[in-house]
Formats: structure tokens, C-alpha cells, sequence
């Protein structure tokens, strides 16, 4: 994730640690309310996003939801 975003000049907060990551990660996407699942290249797998696209990878704008709803957000903030 640290190399995606500074390779689109975003700042990452240095309390995003594997182990915030972790903390934040669900069974479940909040959007589509489907199981979520890990590297299995599905679209219920889990992926992390900003809520406010223009915001820092920080905490308090990091939420984790399935590939799927991702994509469909987009740009766009909640």
C-alpha cells in the first residue's frame, strides 16, 4: 500500500501499520454486506480506501470494503 501511494504522491500517516490494517479489517463489507474474502482475486476480496479521496491515508479516513464497492465508489466520497 506505501508503495501505491507514494507512487501517486499521496502521504501516509505513520500510525497505518500492518497491525492498523489489521484493526480495521472486518468480516464483512460495509457497503455490499457480503463475507469478505483475501487474496483471491474475486471482487469480495477485502481493499482498503479512503473515505475522503482527497485525504491522507490516515486514520480516521481508511476503511475496508470489498473490491467491489471500491471500484463502484471510485472517486467519489462518501
Amino acid at each position: 500500500m506505501r508503495q501505491n501511494t507514494l507512487r501517486r504522491g499521496k502521504v501516509v500517516n505513520g500510525v497505518i501499520t500492518p497491525g492498523f490494517i489489521e484493526f480495521i479489517d472486518y468480516p464483512t463489507c460495509p457497503v455490499t454486506l457480503v463475507e469478505l474474502t483475501h487474496s483471491t482475486g474475486a471482487d469480495t476480496d477485502w481493499s482498503v480506501d479512503r473515505v475522503n479521496n482527497d485525504g491522507a491515508y490516515a486514520d480516521g479516513n481508511l476503511i475496508v470494503m470489498s473490491v467491489r464497492a471500491n471500484k463502484a465508489k471510485a472517486t467519489r466520497a462518501f
